[in-house]
């Protein structure tokens, strides 16, 4: 139904031009869609950036993030076994940084958790759109 998250990411490296690599920690809540239940996850992840348009004060690029563990409150989803509490975190966006200093962020991102078929039981939980908004530090 709706979702919030606060994330916190770090640059591990940037090369010049063309990408980077990233690690980062999130605090997802979302509610269901069928029994509006409400589910926490708790992330650490890798991401890389592919840099693919740069004029001055603009940066946008897409990024993708894979197998970040999280732990999620739930084990039952919407009636649904989604596997064990501890899973995996995908996601994959475009995104940018713009201002004079390229100090703030926009970003269209999908996500979707799930254990990659370690355990028999895996459902997943899908988000199908967010939209963030940032500042850099």
């Amino acid at each position: 139904a709706h979702t919030f998250s606060i994330v916190y990411q770090q640059t591990a490296y940037r090369s010049r031009k063309l990408f980077s690599l990233d690690w980062g920690v999130s605090i997802t809540g979302f509610q269901t869609e069928a029994t509006r239940t409400n589910v926490f996850a708790f992330s650490i992840f890798p991401v890389i950036r592919f840099y693919v348009y740069r004029p001055k004060n603009f940066d946008m690029y897409l990024n993708y993030s894979i197998i970040g563990p999280t732990y999620l409150t739930k084990k039952n989803i919407d009636n649904l076994p989604t596997g064990p509490k501890l899973t995996y975190q995908d996601f994959m966006g475009i995104r940018a940084f713009f201002g004079k200093h390229r100090k703030y962020n926009f970003e269209l991102r999908i996500m979707h958790y799930s254990n990659g078929n370690i355990s028999p039981q895996n459902d997943g939980v899908a988000i199908p759109v967010m939209l963030t908004f940032g500042k850099t530090l």
